[in-house]
């Protein structure tokens, strides 16, 4: 048997940048710095990637080898602004059917404290702005929230550090599902789920003239940081309701007309309670129909949470043995969290994370079996892999799964002028 770890699955992939490496730059920035929050794997494994440079959001558009895509934008990046105002970000990112590129992120239209708005921009596939979609290319969604908020039963100050809370699938017929998070106050806030037409007006055929449907669990505050759609059409959120004053996992699943699928949970809602307090980032589906959520606790030391749910919303008993699997990593006094998560073919479940603090902080690589044990076949035979990127804190934020199985991660990492985006491929 060969000890060369460099081989096995779940090392860096050579063949991608510098040693399974990628540091993207803004090319009107020398200081190299970025945010990066979306990503998608066009068919072509061409690696789009979501984020900000400075005030204006960004994409980047990496070739199979982790080189700048120089037919896309400026040496591979464009950036640009939702609407005039103080700050656009770019948060998640799809592909329609013909080529066409969908961005989606926030807007803050006066200073850093104005609410964060979700828009959306379309472009062609060499990054030429839509103008057929919005208003030259571009939408802002003001919706009719402001008004005042009834009482809420439970309140409490946010643990989790959260994620992006935007994001977007586009549908087969060119609409868009799109998911947000609305706060009334600091203590209270609403998931948003709305859906537009492909020309980026809101749907209005959903929710009795809306266009959108409000998400909370009853009476509590409730945030949504991730969604998917399934293949039937059915759409399924989670993120953190605050229950009982402390944070807890939810899960829940709408039909396509926006009422909450009653097949699922109680009235369409899960809710993962367990002595530690907790909060879902990601969702991943299984070819079995079952959901994988992964997230992590909130207070310190944190933990990765992960959790598999039957098609009907209950605890898969055939995953550790029906209860949420949390991981801890190592004994530093800030612990782990997992941010990302996918699934593959044969059902395992790869997860990215970090463990957390300053130096301390790297990132983390998992697979699991389908029954929540860690494949022993990746990595150093643990099924964990640590990466560190810089001298200081390094945090990943998405993972995707290229059609030959390889793992795309990408990130941020500390480095003397600020933060910079990285992206990391790992054999399968």
């Amino acid at each position: 048997m060969s000890t060369d770890l460099s081989r096995n699955a779940g090392s860096l992939d050579p063949t991608f940048g510098s040693g399974g490496k990628v540091f993207p730059s803004n090319p009107a920035d020398p200081l190299m710095l970025g945010s990066v929050w979306g990503l998608t794997i066009a068919p072509d494994h061409k690696v789009l990637i979501a984020g900000r440079f400075g005030r204006n959001y960004s994409i980047i558009r990496l070739n199979p080898d982790g080189s700048a895509d120089r037919d896309f934008g400026e040496y591979g990046v464009i950036t640009g602004s939702f609407a005039e105002g103080y700050a656009s970000g770019g948060e998640s990112i799809s592909l329609l059917d013909n080529g066409q590129i969908l961005l989606t992120g926030v807007f803050k239209e006066d200073d850093q404290y104005s609410p964060s708005l979700p828009a959306a921009a379309r472009f062609y596939s060499d990054g030429r702005l839509d103008t057929r979609f919005g208003f030259k290319g571009h939408v802002v969604i003001r919706l009719p929230l402001d008004q005042s908020n009834p009482a809420i039963a439970d309140s409490a100050t946010r643990d989790g550090s959260g994620r992006s809370s935007v994001s977007a699938t586009v549908l087969p017929d060119g609409k868009i599902w799109m998911t947000s998070v609305h706060r009334y106050s600091f203590i209270d806030s609403v998931g948003v789920l709305m859906r537009l037409e492909s020309n980026g007006n809101l749907d209005l055929s959903l929710n009795n003239g809306k266009g959108f449907v409000i998400v909370r669990y009853p009476e509590c505050s409730t945030e949504i940081t991730t969604h998917l759609i399934q293949p039937d059409g059915k759409i399924v959120v989670a993120g953190i309701a605050i229950v009982g004053g402390r944070e807890a996992a939810f899960t829940a699943r709408y039909v396509s007309d926006g009422t909450a699928d009653p097949s699922f949970g109680s009235a369409g809602f899960v809710l993962t309670e367990i002595e530690r307090p907790t909060q879902i980032l990601s969702l991943a589906l299984q070819k079995n129909g079952n959901l994988v959520a992964a997230g992590s606790t909130t207070v310190a030391p944190t933990a990765g949470f992960l959790l598999s749910l039957s098609p009907d919303g209950r605890n898969d008993p055939l995953f550790n043995r029906g209860v949420p699997l949390l991981t801890l990593i190592d004994d530093n006094p800030y612990g782990s969290q997992w941010i990302g998560v996918a699934t593959d073919d044969s059902g395992k479940i790869v997860v990215t994370g970090a463990t957390l603090g300053g130096e301390e902080a790297d990132i983390l690589l998992a697979r699991y079996l389908s029954d929540a044990s860690l494949d022993g076949s990746f990595g150093d035979g643990t099924g964990i892999v640590r990466t560190k990127i810089g001298s200081g804190a390094d945090h990943p934020q998405a993972i995707a799964l290229q059609e030959d199985g390889r793992i795309v991660v990408i990130g941020m990492f500390f480095s003397e002028s600020g933060f910079r985006p990285v992206v990391l491929r790992f054999k399968n």
